[in-house]
Order: structure tokens, then sequence, then C-alpha cells
């Protein structure tokens, strides 16, 4: 146990031996660093962990400013189907969603991101309502259409066997 290496000797450190990255550190400001020395610290963060994190529940808070929960609204304008394809072949990747050149320069910030694969999927789904309601549309113009069809090979029919009589 003694002070943190790089920082005046100041923090708190439980590890192995003086000067090693392992172990747990506490800097003089309350960030905590596992199996690291926390000497650079550019994003600020107020747990930095060297390795794999394992937990059986991880919660995010998230307040109505940063949760997407709009897209079900009857006043909210979804993009077209045609307006996303634009948008996909110019960003090459989702809406809502950042791009991986963001997120290497960024970092994955959890609560944005689920906010807008939420976001995504609810209006993905709200796209398959409408197709599969366009589908039942075209199906049944479809059955009339063949009505319609088979009444005219009817009436054909009917004025060939007539033409026929009448020769």
């Amino acid at each position: 146990i003694g002070g943190i290496d790089g920082l005046g000797g100041s923090g708190f450190v439980i590890a192995p031996q003086f000067g090693s990255a392992a172990g747990i550190r506490i800097t003089p400001e309350g960030n905590v660093g596992i199996g690291t020395r926390l000497v650079n610290n550019p994003y600020g963060y107020k747990l930095a962990v060297n390795g794999t994190v394992g937990a059986k529940k991880f919660k995010v808070e998230i307040t109505s400013a940063t949760w997407s929960d709009d897209a079900l609204a009857e006043n909210y304008h979804r993009k077209t189907m045609a307006e996303k394809a634009v948008y996909y072949k110019k960003n090459r990747h989702l809406m809502h969603l950042p791009s991986a050149e963001e997120i290497e320069k960024n970092g994955l910030d959890i609560a944005p991101v689920m906010s807008g694969i939420t976001r995504n999927v609810e209006e993905n789904s709200l796209d398959l309502i409408d197709h599969d309601e366009r589908i039942g549309e075209l199906e049944k113009m479809v059955d009339e259409k063949e009505k319609e069809i088979q009444k005219l090979k009817r009436e054909n029919g009917e004025l060939k066997e007539t033409l026929t009589q009448i020769e």
C-alpha cells in the first residue's frame, strides 16, 4: 500500500509491488483504476479497468432527455424507405447510431447507442406493420383482379359461342 507512481505519491494503491500496473489505484480526485496506473486518463474516467469486467447486471442511468421513446408517438415523422436508403448509401451506418469511425474516436457511449438501437427497432417495427398492411391491400387487389379475369374469360367464351352460332 502506498502512493500512486507518477502522481507525486498522492492517492491510494493496493498492488503486488511498487511500480506495478496490477492492483487497484484511487487517485486524489476519486478516480479508480484496476490493472492500470491511471497516470494517463484523458477521458477522465471515474472507473478504468484494464481487462474484462464480469457482472450479473449492468445498469446505465438514463433520462427522458437521452432515451428515444417518441418513435411510436402519433406525431412522429418517420423517414421513408427511400430516404433511409439514401442515408445508408451515403453514411454507411444506421440512422440514430454513431459510425464506426466515431466509436473508434470517442468510444462507445452505451445510453445513446441503446437509445438509437431502440429507435431503429421501433421504426423498423412500424415499417413492417405498414408493409404488412400494404401486402394485405395488394393481395385483396390481386384477388379482385383474378375474379375480373375469370369473369372476362367467361364473357369471352360466351361471346365466342354466340359468334360461332351466328356464323
